[in-house]
Protein backbone atom coordinates (compact mmCIF):
# COMPACT_ATOMS: atom_id res chain seq x y z
CA UNK A 1 0.00 0.00 0.00
CA UNK A 2 2.89 2.30 0.84
CA UNK A 3 4.70 1.97 -2.62
CA UNK A 4 1.51 2.83 -4.41
CA UNK A 5 1.39 5.99 -2.69
CA UNK A 6 4.72 6.99 -3.72
CA UNK A 7 3.98 5.77 -6.72
CA UNK A 8 0.76 7.76 -7.24
CA UNK A 9 3.13 10.43 -5.99
CA UNK A 10 5.72 10.40 -8.35
CA UNK A 11 3.34 9.95 -11.17
CA UNK A 12 1.70 12.94 -10.33
CA UNK A 13 4.87 14.93 -9.52
CA UNK A 14 6.30 13.72 -13.00
CA UNK A 15 3.21 15.19 -14.67
CA UNK A 16 2.87 18.58 -13.07
CA UNK A 17 6.57 19.23 -14.50
CA UNK A 18 5.93 17.92 -17.85
CA UNK A 19 2.44 20.15 -17.81
CA UNK A 20 4.86 23.42 -16.79
CA UNK A 21 7.22 22.54 -19.32
CA UNK A 22 4.41 22.11 -21.97
CA UNK A 23 2.96 25.44 -20.45
CA UNK A 24 6.53 27.47 -21.22
CA UNK A 25 7.35 25.70 -24.79
CA UNK A 26 3.82 26.99 -26.00
CA UNK A 27 3.80 30.66 -24.60
CA UNK A 28 7.06 30.91 -26.03
CA UNK A 29 5.42 29.24 -29.89
CA UNK A 30 3.03 31.76 -30.04
CA UNK A 31 2.93 35.36 -31.09
CA UNK A 32 4.99 36.65 -27.83
CA UNK A 33 5.08 40.21 -27.86
CA UNK A 34 5.33 40.91 -23.77
CA UNK A 35 7.46 39.41 -20.99
CA UNK A 36 6.85 40.31 -17.61
CA UNK A 37 9.81 40.10 -15.12
CA UNK A 38 8.90 40.47 -11.38
CA UNK A 39 11.98 41.79 -9.93
CA UNK A 40 12.66 40.07 -6.23
CA UNK A 41 15.25 39.19 -3.47
CA UNK A 42 14.36 36.44 -1.00
CA UNK A 43 14.17 38.89 2.17
CA UNK A 44 12.00 41.49 0.58
CA UNK A 45 8.58 41.46 2.43
CA UNK A 46 7.65 44.14 -0.21
CA UNK A 47 8.40 41.15 -3.00
CA UNK A 48 6.56 38.60 -1.25
CA UNK A 49 3.32 40.11 -1.14
CA UNK A 50 4.10 41.23 -4.77
CA UNK A 51 4.66 37.14 -5.43
CA UNK A 52 1.48 36.04 -4.15
CA UNK A 53 -0.31 38.88 -6.31
CA UNK A 54 1.50 37.77 -9.47
CA UNK A 55 0.59 34.14 -9.34
CA UNK A 56 -2.62 34.24 -9.68
CA UNK A 57 -2.15 36.76 -12.64
CA UNK A 58 0.36 34.24 -14.06
CA UNK A 59 -2.57 31.36 -14.25
CA UNK A 60 -5.12 34.13 -15.75
CA UNK A 61 -3.07 34.35 -19.26
CA UNK A 62 -1.35 31.43 -18.78
CA UNK A 63 -2.73 30.60 -22.31
CA UNK A 64 -2.00 34.32 -23.40
CA UNK A 65 1.19 35.35 -25.65
CA UNK A 66 2.92 36.87 -22.18
CA UNK A 67 5.78 35.21 -20.53
CA UNK A 68 6.23 36.06 -16.46
CA UNK A 69 9.62 35.80 -15.11
CA UNK A 70 10.95 35.79 -11.39
CA UNK A 71 14.09 36.91 -11.41
CA UNK A 72 16.56 37.29 -8.12
CA UNK A 73 18.50 40.14 -8.18
CA UNK A 74 21.08 38.05 -6.10
CA UNK A 75 20.76 34.59 -8.62
CA UNK A 76 24.18 34.29 -10.63
CA UNK A 77 23.08 32.40 -13.10
CA UNK A 78 20.59 34.38 -16.06
CA UNK A 79 17.11 32.97 -15.71
CA UNK A 80 16.80 30.31 -18.81
CA UNK A 81 13.62 32.06 -19.97
CA UNK A 82 16.17 35.32 -19.99
CA UNK A 83 18.42 34.04 -21.93
CA UNK A 84 15.89 32.47 -24.43
CA UNK A 85 14.05 35.78 -25.21
CA UNK A 86 17.35 37.76 -25.31
CA UNK A 87 16.69 39.86 -22.36
CA UNK A 88 20.32 39.93 -20.40
CA UNK A 89 21.34 42.95 -20.95
CA UNK A 90 17.91 44.61 -20.45
CA UNK A 91 17.27 42.77 -16.88
CA UNK A 92 20.55 43.38 -15.88
CA UNK A 93 20.33 46.95 -16.33
CA UNK A 94 17.38 47.41 -14.23
CA UNK A 95 18.13 48.06 -10.59
CA UNK A 96 15.98 47.55 -7.83
CA UNK A 97 13.18 44.96 -6.04
CA UNK A 98 9.35 44.99 -5.43
CA UNK A 99 8.09 45.68 -8.33
CA UNK A 100 6.86 43.88 -12.10
CA UNK A 101 8.37 45.75 -15.51
CA UNK A 102 6.44 44.90 -18.67
CA UNK A 103 8.52 44.81 -21.60
CA UNK A 104 7.62 44.83 -25.32
CA UNK A 105 9.52 41.51 -27.18
CA UNK A 106 10.31 43.08 -30.22
CA UNK A 107 11.22 46.71 -29.24
CA UNK A 108 12.96 45.61 -25.83
CA UNK A 109 11.29 48.60 -23.99
CA UNK A 110 9.17 49.08 -20.84
CA UNK A 111 6.08 49.49 -21.61
CA UNK A 112 4.13 48.76 -17.72
CA UNK A 113 5.47 49.23 -14.33
CA UNK A 114 3.12 47.05 -11.73
CA UNK A 115 3.60 47.86 -8.01
CA UNK A 116 2.88 45.58 -4.77
CA UNK A 117 0.18 48.26 -3.87
CA UNK A 118 -2.13 47.51 -6.64
CA UNK A 119 -4.70 44.34 -6.41
CA UNK A 120 -4.07 41.44 -7.87
CA UNK A 121 -7.41 42.61 -10.09
CA UNK A 122 -5.88 46.34 -10.73
CA UNK A 123 -2.68 43.92 -11.68
CA UNK A 124 -4.98 41.92 -14.38
CA UNK A 125 -6.87 44.82 -15.47
CA UNK A 126 -3.35 46.82 -16.54
CA UNK A 127 -2.03 43.28 -18.63
CA UNK A 128 -5.15 42.36 -20.26
CA UNK A 129 -5.27 45.68 -21.70
CA UNK A 130 -1.73 45.74 -22.51
CA UNK A 131 -2.07 42.45 -24.46
CA UNK A 132 -5.11 43.72 -26.01
CA UNK A 133 -3.40 47.16 -27.49
CA UNK A 134 -0.62 44.95 -28.65
CA UNK A 135 -2.88 42.01 -30.20
CA UNK A 136 -4.37 45.26 -31.80
CA UNK A 137 -1.38 46.42 -33.38
CA UNK A 138 -0.34 42.73 -34.47
CA UNK A 139 -3.42 42.79 -36.59
CA UNK A 140 -2.71 45.78 -38.08
CA UNK A 141 0.49 45.02 -39.19
CA UNK A 142 -0.88 41.73 -41.13
CA UNK A 143 -3.34 44.10 -42.96
CA UNK A 144 -0.83 46.04 -44.58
Amino acid sequence: MKNIFIALFFLILVISVLYFDILEWNQFNQKTRLVAVNYYAENCPKCKTLNQKMRKVEWLFAQKPIVFIHYDIHQKIMNRKIKRMGFQETVRSEVGVGYVQVYDVIQQKPLLKITPNLSWEEMEEKIAILLEKNEDSLNVKAVF
